[in-house]
């Protein structure tokens, strides 16, 4: 019987996967779902209805935002979809909702790929906002 093993277990060897390996977004996005099939319990036929339906492309443009945010600000994708609250994180998770929403995704859409509820996802783009507004002021 081997133990099962826990969601920061499976973002190591994701991120393992994605340097060493040159994996694809794609092998993201089914790793992520894997991960939150296991941490919710849900039935992986769901995820692939889910799939077989359309939604995975627009889940796979989130997490492709994730990856660029990620990289832009000097953290790991894993920071962005864990649970670290330090100021560089959230203000990239924060970044990611905000670009997420522009292009066009629900709310829903977003906290399930962040892994979050859709109140999140709307204070996280309020206060995105903010920041933007108070640099376009000067002030900070």
């Amino acid at each position: 019987m081997t133990a099962q093993m826990s969601i920061y277990d499976h973002l190591g060897m994701l991120m393992t996967m994605l340097e060493q390996q040159g994996a694809t977004i794609r092998d993201l996005h089914r790793t992520i779902e894997k991960i939150r099939s296991e941490q919710h319990g849900l039935s992986v036929r769901v995820l692939q209805a889910e799939t077989a339906a359309g939604r995975s492309l627009r889940l796979d443009n989130i997490s492709m935002m994730v990856v660029d945010v990620a990289a832009e600000a000097g953290i790991s994708p894993a920071a962005i979809l864990g649970p670290r609250r330090d100021k560089r994180t959230t203000q990239a998770r924060q970044a990611v909702m905000y670009m997420a929403r522009l292009d066009g995704h629900s709310l829903n859409d977003i906290g399930r790929v962040l892994s979050r509820d859709h109140t999140t996802i709307m204070h996280g783009i309020k206060a995105h906002e903010a920041r933007m507004n108070r640099a376009e002021r000067g002030l900070k």
